[in-house]
């Protein structure tokens, strides 16, 4: 298990190697691949993403235990894991019952601004969790809201997610990544 919390965590600290380093390694395969294209650059490396894209991999138990291993050591590496494991979009993804719960817990306010942009598809999935006059309410307010902040409507959908992680941290709802239960 040591094993695994460490790959998943050694993933989730990579980063990009200086500049200088890159050029030499590019230089060294340019000349043993003297046919191959070396010169197109580096693409952005994101080990949190990774470590949360095999960690949903994984099934429920095993990720949690690699993610409390890695937690005692590096909490704000786990928080940056998890902001990738589920995100607003996920919402759509969730049975109709755990919706309802996660809704009664959010703000009408809030769950208005981060549906702004949101497509109708989870727009309504989520209307459909409420009642209709909560529904009809949250509409009124998108339309009436105009243009609003990128980062007001990120932090809206980043506390309806906490409000998810909460609640499954809790076990009132669960995250099942397997459907087929």
């Amino acid at each position: 298990e040591n094993l695994r919390e460490e790959v998943v965590e050694r993933m989730a600290t990579m980063s990009i190697p200086p500049i200088g380093v890159v050029k030499k390694v590019v230089s060294a395969l340019k000349a043993r691949l003297a046919d191959r294209d070396c010169s197109k650059g580096a693409r952005e490396l994101n080990g949190a993403k990774t470590a949360a894209d095999v960690l949903n991999a994984l099934d429920r138990t095993r990720s949690k235990e690699i993610l409390v291993g890695i937690e005692d050591r590096d909490p704000e590496l786990v928080s940056q894991i998890r902001d990738f494991m589920f995100t607003f979009e996920d919402l759509e993804n969730l049975n109709n019952v755990d919706l309802q719960k996660i809704m009664r817990e959010v703000d009408l306010s809030a769950m208005a601004r981060a549906l702004k942009p949101a497509s109708s598809s989870l727009k309504q999935k989520l209307y459909a969790a409420i009642s209709k006059r909560a529904a009809k309410a949250v509409e009124e307010e998108i339309d009436l809201m105009g243009s609003i902040k990128r980062n007001d409507i990120e932090e809206a959908q980043k506390s309806i997610v906490a409000i998810v992680r909460k609640m499954e941290a809790e076990g009132v709802i669960e995250l099942n990544k397997d459907e087929d239960v």
